[in-house]
């Protein structure tokens, strides 16, 4: 851990969606670092007995008022339905989570008079298909699909929370995180953690269409050092940032490495119907605002990534 992650020792954190991929790793990072830290989660459990655990939906008011009642000096607000398949079938209930869940969060904020600064977690997918590459925080967002049309809505209800009431609030968007997690826990939103489990038990990876299309894929210690530096060093509110690697590779050289690892197979199939709608194209991040801001880089390689995932038990996160 950097010197500079001393500063949240017994700092009050709250981490919406805290039993999640993200938030998990989050928790994880901030007990090593001696924070005090809460989670709120519809799902899972928190067992460490130094974590307070609020099972608690966040498209609540009453709910969410009851939990940041208690005070918090950060909030990364990690909660959110992922599965963007099932959204595009069953749409109301992400859209609950994502957007009406953000304002709740915001709203209790300004209701309760909080000082607090709250690290919003968004997606690159806010941006649709890039008009130009690396894609930078300039980039027009255009999103072309209903999970990431309600994450961009989440995202500018937060930045006029920020700017009309004097919340402290950071965007980040994120590109294609993996790492270690439980089996298949995460299978229908993390495409590559669902291949990684796949590869574990031996089955062919199958891939739809060449797999020549470009992408940007973070590991997930990297990530989690940038959000807790931004919470650190980013005193600026309403700044938007791109977190990701920044290092594009094409998807079917980053399924053939992670093939390589367990000896099994590569597949090519038919794009399904749902899953070629979702296909936005080549992208990966310009990370020059973030890296410039907080002094932060990613520092695993993708054949560093996939040898870590492997080496960790299916079992922890």
């Amino acid at each position: 851990m950097q010197k500079e992650f001393k500063t949240l020792r017994n700092k009050r954190v709250l981490v919406l969606g805290g039993t999640g991929f993200i938030g998990s790793n989050l928790v994880n990072n901030l007990i090593q670092l001696k924070s005090q830290v809460s989670v709120v989660s519809r799902t899972g459990n928190i067992d460490v007995p130094s974590v307070s655990h609020y099972r608690a939906d966040i498209t609540s008011l009453n709910q969410i008022d009851k939990v940041l009642k208690k005070k918090y000096d950060i909030i990364f607000h990690c909660a959110g339905q992922s599965d963007r398949i099932r959204y595009i079938k069953e749409g109301w209930q992400d859209r609950r989570s994502d957007l009406e869940g953000t304002l709740n969060v915001f709203n209790s904020i300004r209701r309760n008079h909080l000082r607090t600064k709250i690290i919003l977690l968004g997606s690159r997918l806010e941006y649709g298909k890039a008009k130009y590459l690396p894609v930078d925080e300039k980039h027009p967002v255009n999103p072309k699909e209903g999970y990431a049309i309600e994450k961009l809505a989440s995202v500018l209800n937060a930045l006029s929370y920020s700017n009309l009431f004097n919340i402290p609030c950071v965007i980040l968007r994120i590109s294609n995180v993996y790492g270690p997690h439980p089996l298949f826990q995460y299978r229908n939103y993390n495409l590559v953690n669902y291949f990684i489990d796949k590869a574990k038990k031996g089955d062919d990876l199958i891939v739809y269409g060449s797999g020549n299309q470009i992408r940007d894929y973070i590991y997930i210690d990297d990530l989690t050092n940038a959000l807790l530096l931004s919470a650190i060093k980013i005193n600026k509110k309403g700044e938007i940032y791109n977190v990701g690697s920044g290092r594009p590779i094409k998807f079917i050289d980053f399924i053939t490495l992670i093939a390589k690892k367990a000896g099994v197979r590569v597949v090519h199939k038919k794009w399904p119907k749902y899953n070629l709608f979702l296909e936005s194209g080549d992208y990966f991040t310009n990370i020059r605002k973030i890296t410039s801001h907080i002094n932060w880089t990613p520092k695993i390689s993708y054949s560093e990534g996939i040898d870590l995932c492997f080496s960790h038990s299916s079992d922890n996160v």
